[in-house]
């Protein structure tokens, strides 16, 4: 069983942080403060740097803040009219199979589900939009050709 508890014969005194003396004020006069280490205890980290070598590609900024502030408003258009468009879709064939005969009765629903379908159709084409000059910008910096 390991003894997590710190012992005292563990610590040794290394001078590592640097005090000014407070009796004359100047910055070369330095006294060392000895630093209390325990073994055992804490974590060290090891980097290890390795090079690497590969083409890159310059980006404005305003590129990368249009990218990442318009690509979340393309996503949220394209789903809500994705949700919107289909949702109706299903309630037209819904309503045209359960109701057989009598259309006249639900054309109010069938207008409504027509306007959501109009409505998701249109912010489902603008998000498409909105992805394909995102995909025009970023062909810019990188081209098809290149891969």
């Amino acid at each position: 069983m390991v003894d997590l508890q710190k012992s005292t014969n563990d610590e040794s005194t290394e001078p590592q942080d640097r005090v000014p003396k407070a009796s004359s004020g100047a910055v070369d006069d330095v006294q060392q403060r000895p630093r209390k280490r325990s073994q055992g205890t804490g974590a060290r980290i090891h980097h290890d740097y390795q090079d690497r070598t590969e083409p890159t590609v310059g980006v404005t900024r305003d590129d990368l803040a249009e990218m990442r502030n318009l690509g979340t408003f393309q996503q949220l258009l394209f789903g809500i009219g994705s949700f919107l468009f289909s949702g109706a879709f299903w309630l037209v064939v819904t309503m045209l199979i359960e109701h057989v005969g009598h259309y006249s009765d639900y054309t109010n629903g069938f207008l409504v589900c027509a306007v959501a379908m109009l409505s998701g159709g249109a912010l489902t084409f603008v998000g498409w939009r909105m992805f394909q000059m995102k995909q025009k910008r970023l062909d810019k910096y990188f081209p098809k050709d290149s891969d």
